[in-house]
């Protein structure tokens, strides 16, 4: 078996683990992106993915998060910017103890980086144009306050833009705006 096949089947036994917590409690959530994709036209995974993506609706993934909380997963946590503030997603991860998957060089030594399957947390746009602008603005803060560092992809306008807000806001100001957002 190769170790693409190996990392596959330990992402399966973490979403079992996931969706033993989401029946006990009556949470809903559906895969998501290319696991979505694989399970419909491959009948599992693409043969090429190395992850598990979920995603449920923002209430659903709250009561996720507090019942992983008050539960025991001997092999298994959950890591998020609110557990780990070097943390650096906008999403919620659950990796398996005492295995190791670096995804990027930003990774390396900042934090657990652990086998996983990503959970998203799925929100309502709101109807009306000035709703969804200010929708959308309120999102790209909160994805700056979270990752904490300037976006590479970006033109020069919004890397200015970012930059002066993150250094105008000091660290434990940015982490009571993100709750707010």
């Amino acid at each position: 078996m190769d170790n693409l096949r190996k990392l596959q089947l330990i992402e399966v036994e973490i979403l079992e683990e996931i969706d033993k917590v989401c029946r006990d409690e009556g949470i809903d959530y559906s895969l998501y992106a290319g696991s979505l994709l694989g399970a419909v036209r491959h009948k599992g995974f693409i043969p090429w993915d190395d992850d598990l993506d979920i995603c449920m609706t923002r209430s659903n993934y709250n009561k996720f998060i507090q019942a992983w909380e008050s539960g025991e997963h001997k092999g298994y946590f959950l890591q998020n910017k609110e557990k780990e503030t070097t943390f650096t997603q906008s999403f919620t991860k659950i990796r398996k103890d005492h295995t190791a998957f670096i995804q990027g060089e930003f990774e390396c030594g900042i934090y657990h980086t652990g086998i996983f399957v990503d959970i998203f947390p799925m929100d309502r746009i709101p109807n009306g144009r000035l709703k969804k602008i200010s929708f959308k603005l309120k999102c790209l803060l909160y994805q700056l306050y979270t990752r904490e560092f300037l976006p590479e992809k970006s033109n020069f306008l919004v890397k200015c833009i970012a930059f002066f807000v993150l250094s105008l806001t000091p660290k434990k100001i940015r982490q009571k705006k993100r709750f707010k957002l």
